[in-house]
């Protein structure tokens, strides 16, 4: 699903019934530690692709999954007249190598995108006149 790949949930171990209990000192040597917020969590290693927010784009978040994972290009305009919704994410799959699946999240607000998140974007899609500096 789009939220374990994007927040890169563990499944739950369950407790071995075979393994002693904890003695009380280990606890408390424990306790001292300063313990994650999510001790649960790892971290997501999905690429993350991303497109402009404006609907005058050529790729916006109504079309990128034609465009990116099918390889088809839609209109935006044409995409609303099917009744399609506009996501705040989209969750895409390509083949690499005609054997593997990678999954990538398109986003097209990077204000949202956490410091270490920004090591895994592969890709960013602009509009607008070309302005490099040399």
């Amino acid at each position: 699903s789009l939220k374990s790949v994007t927040e890169g949930d563990l499944p739950k171990k369950m407790p071995d019934p075979q393994t002693p209990h904890t003695s009380q000192p280990i606890l408390t040597a424990l306790a001292g530690l300063q313990l994650s917020s999510q001790p649960n969590k790892r971290v997501s290693r999905t690429p993350i692709i991303i497109i402009p927010a404006a609907n005058t784009s050529l790729i916006t978040m109504y079309n990128a999954k034609d465009i990116l994972q099918d390889l088809k290009f839609i209109t935006t305009e044409e995409k609303k007249r099917q009744g399609a919704k506009r996501d705040n994410e989209v969750l895409l799959q390509r083949r690499r190598d005609g054997l593997l699946t990678v999954p990538y999240r398109v986003i097209d607000n990077p204000q949202k995108l956490a410091p270490g998140d920004w090591d895994r974007v592969v890709a960013v899609f602009t509009m607008g006149p070309v302005s490099w500096c040399q």
